[in-house]
Order: C-alpha cells, then structure tokens, then sequence
C-alpha cells in the first residue's frame, strides 16, 4: 500500500511546478477519464435513441427535468419560491443548496447559455473531475487498475444518468472525491475547503464535512491513514471509526435526516404535478 503519510509530504514535481506535476497526474488518470466518458456516452446514446421511440427531447429530459427545473428557477430568480401542491403539501426550494444555482447563474451571464445549459455544463466538467478524483483515490490506496475500475463502477450506476443531467450529483461528488483525497494526503485546508463547498451543494455534504472533522480527529485513525501510527492517540481506534461510520449511516438514512425534508424529493413524490408548476413552460407533459 502507498505510504500515504510519505504522500502527503511529497513534493508536487521534482522541478517544483505544480503544473507538471498536474499534467503527469492527468496522464495517469487518462484510461479512467476515457473508461468513464465512454459509460456515460453509451448512456446518451441510448438516451437518445429512447427518445426518438417515444417522441420526448433528450436535451429536455436532461435540462428540464425533476430536481433540474427548482435549480433553474432559484438560478434565475433566487429563493423564496414556495409549491403548494393539491394534497395540501408545501415544498419550498430552500430545501435546494446554492453552489449549483450559483454557478448556472454565473455562467449564463458571462456565457450564451441559459440557467438550464449552464447546469448541464457544471455537470459534465464536474462529473469528469469527480471521476478523476475517484481514481485518485483508488490509485492512491491501491493501485491504478483499482482506480480505474471505480471510476468505471462510477459510471455505470443504476441512476449514473444523473451525472449527465443539470443536477448536483456530479458537482457534490467531484468535491467529496477531491475532499477524501486531500484528506488521505494530509493536505488539510485543500480537504476543509472541498468539505465546506460540497456543505453549499447538498445536505449531505454538510453532514460529511460536521462528521470528518479536522486533523485532531482524523490524522489518528488508521482507516484514513492506511497505518496504525497513532491509532490509539486520542482515544480513536479501528473499531470507534466503523463505529462513527455506522452511526453516520443510519442517520443518513432515518426518516429525520434532512434529505426528507419535502423538497429534496418534491419532483419524484408529486409527479408531473410538482414539475409543472415549478417551471410550466419547461417541464413536458408525460413521464420522464
């Protein structure tokens, strides 16, 4: 296994310039990038022959769509919009996090690009950075081939095809992976500040960057140093960081966790209703 202690001290380049060394470090990473392009292209190409079966645009399903249309509207005309459904149900967008909305709005205005192909952009760059930092991550631990084979694994998830449309999955994902990675390489302030942007994109980020803490907390636990140097410092051992994972996880999925607050799901629970009304002259008619 990498010694990641050595790996985090390590200088960027032998020459001393980051870029170099960023280059070599894209290089390695080519065949997982290319691995990953070539999932999510197969998965828009059969995105688009779907749609010439069943009459429905492939840019719409990908621009317009669900959890795509509230980013939109909070991009173009800012928070505060409130969705009263017909079972009495009362969805606000504040339940959507701002970097996403932020950089489809920043982007439209410097670029001829609407708030919809703005986030469709974030998408795809963030979506390939998030699946080079996954290979980092698996390089780092393990070796290239297992590097590559996440990314791939990434790819090809059930519900990858988020990843190509204007959502937050592929931005939130981009800054975890980079996060996890600053982090394994005792880079702190890089790992803090990943943690605190993927907090601005989705709840769960929040939670992640409140449970990882900050070097005190991490530098001694061997699950995320790959060493047992100091495993027993601070009272952190092996088996009280599975027991901090555990208990992350099952309140991730308790019925209290603020990813069930209404609006994270208001598209996929209301239906079709909920998409019209947020954006009428966006969402189709029909299911997705």
């Amino acid at each position: 296994m990498t010694d990641l202690a050595q790996a985090g001290t390590a200088p960027l380049s032998d020459d001393g310039r980051p870029g170099r060394a960023a280059g070599r470090a894209l290089r390695r990473a080519a065949p997982a990038l290319l691995a990953y392009a070539g999932t999510r292209l197969l998965g828009l190409v059969v995105l688009a022959i779907w749609g010439a079966f069943a009459d429905k645009s492939p840019h719409q399903l990908l621009s317009a769509r669900w959890d795509s249309l509230w980013y939109t509207r909070i991009a173009e005309e800012g928070y505060g919009y409130t969705l009263h459904l017909p079972d009495g149900a009362v969805h606000s967008n504040l339940a959507f996090f701002p970097l996403l909305p932020a950089l489809e709005r920043v982007i439209s205005a410097i670029a001829p690009l609407d708030a919809a192909d703005a986030g469709l952009l974030v998408s795809s760059v963030t979506s390939l950075f998030a699946a080079w930092g996954i290979f980092a991550i698996g390089d780092l631990l393990y070796g290239r081939r297992v590097g590559v084979t996440l990314a791939v694994l990434w790819g090809v998830l059930p519900v990858g095809i988020v990843q190509s449309m204007a959502y937050s999955e592929s931005l939130f994902t981009a800054l975890a992976a980079w996060g996890v990675y600053a982090a394994l390489t005792r880079r702190w302030l890089w790992a803090g500040l990943c943690a605190a942007l993927a907090g601005l994109t989705r709840p769960v980020g929040r939670r992640s960057s409140r449970r990882s803490g900050w070097p005190p907390r991490w530098s001694c636990c061997p699950a995320v140093t790959g060493t047992r140097r100091g495993a027993h410092r601070g009272g952190c051992s092996r088996a009280s960081c599975w027991r901090r994972w555990a208990g992350w996880a099952m309140w991730c999925g308790s019925p209290s966790a603020p990813e069930a607050s209404p609006a994270t799901s208001t598209c996929r629970t209301a239906g079709e209703t909920a998409s019209t009304a947020v954006w009428p002259s966006r969402a189709s008619s029909g299911g997705c």
